[in-house]
């Protein structure tokens, strides 16, 4: 059993679900199955809450349905699966255990060693260092470095 566990599911949910509602919420979705434990990985909170208010159920029935008592177990999280180390991936920032996190400026000059418990996806060169406020965002950009 691989990650085709995932695949099948998504067959099932794309034949079910209306295609404008499977493409925003279940497409995003990455899966990764380590151990028996089929792992989702949302692109941010707002879709991990929706996923696990509206479909979550619905995706256990099929893990159980399709596979019987072999059926891994479902958890999710907010991130992206964990890259292998491969000669594509090993100059990639997801290839690293322990992921930098820039502070910014106004807040500290050095870059601190964070623990991070999920992987971001986020632009590392987006920094408040880097960021040119303009009259469209100066609240937004105020609101932020409180």
């Amino acid at each position: 059993m691989s990650v085709s566990v995932w695949k099948e599911c998504l067959e099932q949910l794309q034949e079910s679900l209306p295609s404008t509602e499977f493409n925003m919420w279940i497409r995003p979705l990455q899966a990764e199955l380590n151990d028996n434990k089929l792992s989702l990985y949302a692109p941010n909170r707002f879709v991990l809450d929706w996923v696990k208010n509206k479909y979550l159920s619905r995706i256990s029935q099929l893990l159980a349905q399709l596979f019987g008592p072999e059926a891994p177990s479902l958890h999710l999280a907010v991130g992206t699966k964990v890259a292998r180390n491969s000669p594509a991936s090993a100059n990639s920032p997801a290839a690293s255990n322990a992921p930098q996190q820039v502070l910014p400026s106004w807040k500290s000059n050095q870059t601190a060693q964070v623990e991070l418990a999920y992987q971001s996806g986020i632009n590392p060169k987006h920094t408040f260092v880097s960021f040119v406020e303009g009259k469209s965002n100066q609240l937004a950009c105020a609101a932020a470095k409180q």
